[in-house]
C-alpha cells in the first residue's frame, strides 16, 4: 500500500488541473494506493470517498476537522498520552507522539510506501522516521522551483524525485539526507497538451473582442506586509489595461480565497477591469487554484511571473511562451539572474519598456 498525502489538489477526474495524484494517473498502472486528507480547509466527504473508491482507491481523514464523510473513515489510533516524569521534554515527546501515530496508521493499513511533496514543515521528517521503524520507504517528489538553497528546504527522505539534476544541487547545498535522487523532468509538462485547446478559445475570444496583445500575470500569495507590494502589482498592470483598450490580462491566482483581503481598496480597480471583458481570472479552488500555470500562459502573448515564487514562471516558460520575472524583493541571489539581462526585473517600468 501507499500512503498519499492530500494538499488540497484533489482534481482525480480533472487530469488538466493540478492533482496529488496527477503522478499515478500518468503511470498508467493499477497500485494499491491510500490517501490520508489532514486539512481542515478541504475535508474528506462523501462524495470524495465514492469518488476514490470508483478508482480503487481508499481514503481516510486525520482528524474529525479534515473530514465529515463516516466516523468509519477516520484514523483514530491509540497512542501513548503520558510522558515519562524523569527527564521529560516536552518537543521530544510531542515528536515521539506523533511517530507513534503514524507507526500506528502504517500498520493498520499496510503501508509501506508513503509519498508526498510537501517538505516545509517537520512532519515529513516524523513519517519518515515512522515508515523506515516499520522497513518502509518515505519519498518526496518535487512540486515547486527552488533556485536557492536554504535549511527551510532541506528534506530528510530515503528517495527524491527532482525535476532535474539543479535541484539535487541544490537539495543536497541545502543539507537534504536523502538516500536516492530521481531526475523526473518537470512533473506538470503533461497538462500543456491538456489544456491548450481550452487557452486557444480564450485567446480567440479576446482576440475577437478587439483585443491585440495579451498578457499573462501570475500571482504567488502573499501576506503581511508583502500585501502593499501586491497592491502596487495589481495597481500597475490593471492600469495599463484600463488605458488600453487593446490589450488584456489574464490573472492565474495561486491562492484565489486571499485575493480580495490581500488587495484591500485596488479590489475595485480589479472590478472594473473585470467589466471590461478583457481581464480574465482563474479562481477556482477551495484551498489553492486548481488551474495550472499553463492554461494563463497559453492564451498570452508573454507571461509575467514572481521571480522568488518562480514555479509558475517555469512551467510557462516549458510550455513556450516567453516569460519574464518581476523581483520585488531583490533578491539577487537567485541564480535566475543567471539566465541573463532581459529575463529578470527589479521595477515595472523597466519590466514593461
Amino acid at each position: 500500500m501507499i500512503a498519499v498525502e492530500h494538499t488540497g489538489y484533489h482534481n482525480v477526474t480533472r487530469p488538466d488541473r493540478h492533482s496529488d495524484l496527477a503522478w499515478y494517473f500518468e503511470n498508467g498502472e493499477k497500485l494499491d494506493l491510500l490517501v490520508t486528507f489532514g486539512l481542515p480547509t478541504d475535508k474528506l466527504d462523501a462524495s470524495r470517498v465514492r469518488e476514490l473508491s470508483a478508482l480503487g482507491i481508499d481514503s481516510i481523514g486525520l482528524n474529525s476537522r479534515s473530514m465529515t464523510a463516516g466516523k468509519h473513515y477516520r484514523y483514530i489510533p491509540t497512542l501513548k498520552l503520558l510522558p515519562a516524569i524523569i527527564g521529560f521534554d516536552l518537543n521530544t515527546w510531542y515528536a515521539d507522539i506523533q511517530c507513534d501515530y503514524w507507526r500506528s496508521l502504517f500498520r493498520r493499513y499496510g503501508v509501506n510506501i508513503h509519498t508526498t511533496w510537501q517538505r516545509y514543515t517537520p512532519a515529513h521528517r516524523i513519517i519518515a522516521t515512522a515508515i523506515r521503524d516499520l522497513g518502509g520507504i518515505a519519498t518526496i517528489y518535487r512540486r515547486s522551483f527552488h533556485a536557492v538553497p536554504g535549511s527551510d528546504i532541506a528534506i530528510d527522505t530515503d528517495i527524491a524525485f527532482n525535476f532535474s539534476g539543479f535541484d539535487t544541487d541544490i537539495d543536497i547545498e541545502s543539507g537534504s539526507s536523502v538516500k536516492y535522487y530521481v531526475t523526473t523532468g518537470y512533473i506538470g509538462d503533461h497538462r500543456f497538451r491538456l489544456v491548450r485547446s481550452r487557452a486557444m478559445e480564450v485567446r480567440r475570444r479576446l482576440f475577437e473582442g478587439g483585443v491585440r496583445r495579451i498578457i499573462a500575470y501570475f500571482d504567488g500569495n502573499s501576506s503581511g506586509a508583502m500585501n502593499a507590494v501586491v497592491q502596487e502589482n495589481y495597481s500597475f498592470l490593471l492600469g495599463k489595461l484600463l488605458s488600453d483598450t487593446r490589450l488584456a490580462i489574464i490573472l492565474k491566482i495561486k491562492v484565489p480565497s486571499t485575493l480580495r483581503q490581500r488587495l484591500g481598496t485596488v479590489s475595485d480597480l480589479l472590478d472594473m477591469a473585470i467589466k471590461t471583458g478583457r481581464c480574465v481570472m482563474y479562481e477556482e479552488g477551495s484551498n489553492q487554484g486548481v488551474d495550472p500555470p499553463c492554461l494563463a500562459a497559453l492564451s498570452a502573448d508573454v507571461a509575467i511571473g514572481h521571480l522568488k515564487a518562480g514555479t509558475a514562471a517555469l512551467e510557462s516558460a516549458l510550455a513556450g511562451v516567453p516569460t519574464v520575472l518581476i523581483d520585488r524583493d531583490s533578491w539577487t541571489q537567485s541564480r535566475l539572474y543567471e539566465l541573463g539581462p532581459n529575463v529578470a526585473f527589479t521595477d515595472w517600468s523597466t519590466l514593461w519598456q
